[in-house]
């Protein structure tokens, strides 16, 4: 069902959990699971990546060395997972282990 912004949300066989994400097909859309619901949206328009670009850029000036500054990257949050436009990471998280939670805040 779409909500007038391009956001389509499928629910049909929810509860969705993060670790099924990898099992969509990549159809250049963004997946993200919001308490239990699947949330599909359009990709970013490039305005809205180049705000993103820039942002981001101005953040990896100010961060330190131990940390690392990402764009779009899958995140996941307990059974949930977001696609943030920026995230700023610890340069040990586990970026591609989807079976292990990244270390968010501080510890």
């Amino acid at each position: 069902m779409e909500d007038g912004m391009g956001v389509f949300s499928l629910d049909d066989r929810g509860p969705w959990l993060f670790e099924e994400l990898g099992s969509l097909p990549d159809a250049g859309r963004r997946y993200e699971v919001v308490d239990g619901n699947l949330v599909v949206t359009p990709p970013p328009s490039h305005t809205h990546q180049a705000i993103s670009n820039g942002i981001a850029q101005q953040l990896q000036k100010l961060c330190p060395e131990d940390w690392l500054v990402m764009v779009e990257l899958s995140l996941p949050l307990g059974t949930d997972g977001r696609v943030p436009d920026v995230a700023v990471v610890r340069a040990g998280a586990p970026l591609f282990d989807r079976t292990r939670r990244y270390p968010v805040g501080p510890e």
